[in-house]
């Protein structure tokens, strides 16, 4: 028989948890600009939601990859250990860059929404004038049809 040492595999698996707990690391940061510029319970709820469901997934593929579905103790460490790095590492930068673009994203959305806005009255404000301009045509007269026969 030939002696398989799983140390290698096992390095490699470590490797692979750390990557996704720095992807997880970036899902969360991602989810975290969108509900601080939403400002909806329902949207964060959703988002929590999904997050959850996200991690599990990755906690289950990795889990499966190379320890044949037994959750061990050194896939949950690296996988913190990912998170870790990435918020002590790139995370600040990745979430202040994100912090700009949100800025800028919703500054550019509230000049969108203001013109859809404006757009909309001055569509209503054109259809209230065709239609007192209708009724006007309807009665020509101050005294309306009574005089005309």
């Amino acid at each position: 028989m030939i002696a398989v040492n799983p140390l290698p595999d096992q390095l490699l698996v470590i490797r692979y948890a750390a990557a996704a707990g720095a992807g997880l690391g970036v899902l969360y940061d991602v989810f975290r600009i969108l509900r601080w510029n939403s400002g909806s319970w329902c949207l964060e709820l959703v988002l929590d939601f999904l997050f959850s469901m996200v991690s599990a997934a990755v906690l289950f593929v990795v889990a499966t990859s190379a320890t044949q579905l037994q959750l061990r103790g050194f896939l949950v460490l690296s996988l913190a250990a990912g998170w870790v790095v990435w918020n002590v590492l790139p995370g600040r930068a990745f979430r202040w860059f994100l912090g700009k673009t949100g800025k800028i994203l919703h500054r550019i959305w509230c000049v969108f929404r203001k013109r859809i806005h404006r757009h909309g009255t001055d569509e209503k404000k054109s259809m209230d004038f065709r239609k007192k301009h209708e009724k006007t045509k309807k009665n020509p007269s101050i005294f309306g049809n009574a005089g005309i026969k």
